[in-house]
């Protein structure tokens, strides 16, 4: 029998197909009869996946949302609820889930003898710390090129940012400032020294505060906005100079404050700021 290089065989595109179709198709039966020796054998999956882990991807609650920390986090941690075979949410360390009617909202009951891997039982308040930290509660975001000064002596040697803050790329926090939870300073901000920002004001691009300024609660500030005065919380700030426009009726709304209460707000900042009335009365 005579044999003739591959590259001179007569070859269509098809047969060249089926050819290829052929050697795999065998190629895989092969391995699949090796499986089931291998199997018999010794009964154990081996999992692989080839990556370069960062000390990131060993903290659910620091972790960037990509998908190889994620495969791993998949198999060192457990949740209450996770993806399963068949399920798009099957119960894992939960035994059950009930839902509100408003949907809003759900209950968990923990599956009883859960252990950490050092034997130490899982309480509800473990889960309700693992739940917070996933999603950012304890978590604040610093970007690009945001500096913060240290406190000084007289003023009491701190500058504090606290949980769930958000501070865009070229913030300016000077010393002595506190910033409580949930603030966000757009790009550009600027505070300076012993500026106090209280909780869930949003402040957007390039506006500047003052010294010893307090920024109110819940309150917005417009871009380019300069702030030599106090800012009213709940309020919406805007212009140079500076003006409260109305109430921050969206960013209320978002903080679950009820309607109810933003009416009155709307009332007490139709008398205060559009009734004429000195301030003193």
């Amino acid at each position: 029998m005579t044999s003739r290089p591959l590259a001179t065989l007569p070859m269509t595109r098809r047969s060249a197909i089926a050819t290829v179709g052929s050697v795999l198709g065998a190629t895989a039966l092969s391995g699949s009869l090796a499986g089931r020796v291998l199997a018999d054998e010794q009964p154990k999956l081996s999992w692989a996946v080839h990556f370069s882990p960062t000390n990131l991807f060993f903290d659910p609650g620091i972790t960037p949302g990509t998908g190889a920390p994620l495969i791993l986090q998949y198999a060192m941690h457990d949740a209450l609820i996770r993806p399963i075979r068949d399920q798009a949410s099957g119960l894992s360390l939960a035994e059950t889930m009930e839902a509100a009617e408003d949907g809003l909202s759900y209950t968990f009951t923990l599956r009883p003898g859960l252990k950490f891997q050092n034997g130490d039982p899982i309480t509800a308040e473990d889960a309700k710390f693992s739940f917070d930290r996933y999603k950012g509660a304890n978590d604040e975001l610093i970007r690009e090129f945001v500096t913060i000064n240290r406190g000084t002596v007289k003023g009491g040697g701190v500058t504090r940012i606290g949980s769930r803050c958000l501070l865009m790329a070229c913030c300016h926090v000077a010393h002595d400032c506190e910033l409580q939870d949930g603030v966000i300073l757009a790009n550009n901000v600027l505070l300076a020294g012993h500026v106090l920002v209280e909780r869930g004001a949003n402040i957007s691009g390039s506006a500047a505060a003052h010294h010893f300024v307090t920024i109110g609660e819940y309150c917005y500030v417009g871009g380019l906005t300069r702030m030599n005065q106090d800012v009213p919380p709940y309020m919406i700030l805007e212009g140079h100079p500076s003006r409260v426009r109305a109430v921050n009726v969206v960013g209320l709304s978002r903080a679950g404050i009820h309607e109810d209460e933003i009416e009155s707000l709307r009332v007490a900042f139709r008398r205060i700021y559009r009734s004429g009335a000195p301030r003193s009365q």
